[in-house]
């Protein structure tokens, strides 16, 4: 079951010393779900996590459907999503020629949960810096966030994860200084939005694109290095990955836009 649900009405603070306390369930089940979960809308509350490990939750580890603000920081969050017993799974990772059919098996076997590290959504400012990401189902999600506000993704190692970070329909995202590697999906995914940027990161040996735009608006990336994508031909869900390192998808954009996209 969860083990924290947090308040709507007060802010909470969580603090460790580094290396001390570690959120974990002994088994992965489907009623273990979150670690950290704030399940209303109309949150204004602040909520912070520091130095802090999570580790086999079957759904999201921190999962935060509003707030006014959070902030996670230096915080190790592995084998959410995805069963800690598994096996060796950097040798999945590394194996590029999964068929389709295996691949199909195993995403839809007990082994892959229904949830991942982090989804925060409904949140104007969100920061989350220092942290390892890895080994999880979902890495970072975000949706609807930074509107009115801001957001930093920063200083992030989001590797070896079965899906990379997924931004959806946020507005003043600063993502820097990232990496994003070894995914077996796609590095990044930006899904509409506005006033988002993304520099100085670096992408490597994702199974399919390092990075995908879809109906973004104002959206920059500058001084990244994108190597070695698209080493699968299957996603890690059996779809087919793209080929391309830069993939620009989406016919419609916000209408007070200046710009699509400037790379």
């Amino acid at each position: 079951d969860v083990k924290i649900i947090l308040p709507t009405d007060k802010d909470l603070y969580f603090y460790s010393d580094f290396g001390q306390t570690t959120f974990t369930f002994s088994t992965f089940d489907a009623a273990n779900d979150s670690f950290i979960k704030q399940d209303q809308l109309n949150c204004y509350k602040k909520f912070r996590f520091e130095n802090i490990k999570f580790v086999n939750s079957h759904s999201h580890a921190i999962n935060i459907e509003s707030a006014l603000e959070v902030e996670i920081v230096n915080c190790d969050l592995s084998n959410n999503g995805w069963n800690k017993d598994y096996g060796d799974k950097l040798a999945f990772i590394k194996h590029y020629t999964h068929t389709q059919s295996n691949l199909q098996a195993f995403y839809s076997s007990s082994e892959v949960g229904t949830g991942g590290a982090i989804i925060i959504k409904n949140t104007p400012v969100v920061s989350i810096s220092q942290g390892n990401i890895n080994y999880n189902k979902e890495s970072i999600i975000l949706e609807n966030c930074g509107i009115g506000g801001k957001v930093f993704i920063s200083r992030n190692q989001v590797i070896n994860n079965l899906h990379g970070v997924k931004v959806i329909n946020c507005e003043n995202v600063t993502g820097y200084n990232m990496a994003y590697a070894g995914n077996a999906s796609n590095g990044l995914e930006v899904t509409g939005g506005i006033n988002n940027r993304f520099a100085l990161s670096v992408f490597q040996d994702n199974w399919g694109s390092d990075v995908v735009t879809d109906s973004v608006a104002n959206t920059k990336f500058r001084d990244n290095d994108l190597t070695n994508s698209n080493k699968s031909a299957y996603n890690v869900d059996g779809t087919v990955s793209n080929d391309s390192a830069f993939l620009i998808k989406g016919m419609i954009a916000r209408p007070e836009r200046k710009f699509l996209l400037e790379i």
